[in-house]
């Protein structure tokens, strides 16, 4: 009996790991449509966190601009079918999205108590 147990919760995290890649290659797809060379997307501290309505995929993206040079990883969350991709532009707007992507993505699951 004991062995069933065991078994059975070692294929609930190998389907949990498979579900959370899934959402993470979603989130990259989703992250790259917003990208002016979505080829040149590098990725890196990329998690999911459990939401509300589904997970939250946080991460950070690093990507060419218009004149072919990076920018410097800069941090996303994507949850359902939103984006949030901090960005260089419209600074009012972009604080409010830094703010929101660090309260939500604040850290990963993994370093959390």
């Amino acid at each position: 009996m004991r062995w069933t147990g065991v078994l059975l919760l070692g294929v609930c995290m190998a389907a949990s790991a498979a579900d959370d890649e899934a959402a993470i290659a979603e989130a990259k797809s989703a992250v790259e449509r917003q990208l002016r060379d979505p080829g040149s997307a590098q990725y890196r501290d990329v998690f999911v966190r459990p939401g509300k309505q589904g997970v939250i995929v946080c991460g950070e993206v690093n990507a060419k601009n218009a004149y072919g040079g990076y920018v410097g990883f800069k941090p996303f969350m994507v949850a359902g079918t939103s984006v949030m991709l901090a960005s260089d532009t419209d600074k009012g707007i972009e604080e409010l999205r830094l703010e929101l992507v660090n309260h939500v993505c604040r850290q990963s699951p993994e370093a959390s108590p």
